[in-house]
């Protein structure tokens, strides 16, 4: 875990893939939290610290927690209301499916299920929520997307790679991705969080610095491609 932002009201820090955010019942290694509330402790200082913003296990990246009472409601509140927002770094297992209109820019909509096991259906029923999600395919060589959430469904962006380029992210076995043994979670990391905070008002735009991004973003990529692949 590495920490981006630390004040009052709020901690943004860098999750590291397979690791929960939260505790769980079934698990007893020390979560993205846990470490957390180790550090302020270890540095002297108050570690009341909440969780407003989970990821996948299976998920690195840019995670949000609450450290002030305010901060939480607040920041719960804008959860809610969408206002806070979010964006990824994905790699496909396979070739993306590019359309013949060679459209590399858009909106991806589905239903899918909300429960445990989240999926695509057809069928209606009360479990069904429409999932948005916007799209740019940063690199087709690559395999290389990024994603911004409207929504914020279970395993929405997993399912948007399957539903609209026709192949799941790298590595998750989940939805059928061979295993890659060298690779630590899937290819899908949260890179940017861009809201404004709930106590200063300030606006706060936040990106991963390169050093903190997953090595399948960065293999294929000096700095300069990098930089420009992720701020253009």
């Amino acid at each position: 875990m590495k920490i981006l932002h630390l004040d009052s009201h709020l901690a943004i820090v860098v999750k590291r893939s397979n690791q929960l955010t939260v505790p769980h019942a079934a698990s007893t290694s020390p979560t993205t939290l846990d470490d957390l509330v180790s550090h302020l402790k270890t540095t002297n200082q108050r570690h009341f610290v909440q969780s407003v913003h989970r990821l996948d296990y299976v998920v690195g990246g840019l995670t949000l927690f609450g450290r002030s009472d305010k901060g939480v409601k607040r920041l719960t509140k804008m959860m809610a209301e969408r206002s806070i927002e979010k964006w990824y770094i994905a790699k496909a297992a396979g070739p993306l499916y590019i359309p013949e209109s060679n459209q590399k820019k858009g909106v991806i909509k589905m239903m899918v299920e909300t429960n445990r096991f989240a999926s695509l259906s057809d069928k209606n029923s009360s479990r069904m929520k429409l999932a948005k999600s916007h799209y740019e395919v940063l690199d087709e060589k690559s395999n290389l997307v990024r994603f911004k959430l409207d929504t914020g469904r279970r395993h929405q962006l997993r399912l948007a790679a399957l539903h609209h380029f026709r192949t799941p992210l790298m590595n998750d076995t989940f939805y059928g991705a061979p295993p890659c043994e060298t690779m630590d979670g899937i290819g899908l990391f949260s890179s940017r969080l861009k809201f404004v905070h709930p106590v200063t008002q300030e606006n706060f735009d936040v990106r991963v610095p390169d050093e903190f991004l997953p090595d399948w973003v960065t293999v294929d990529m000096d700095h300069s491609q990098l930089n420009k692949l992720l701020n253009q």
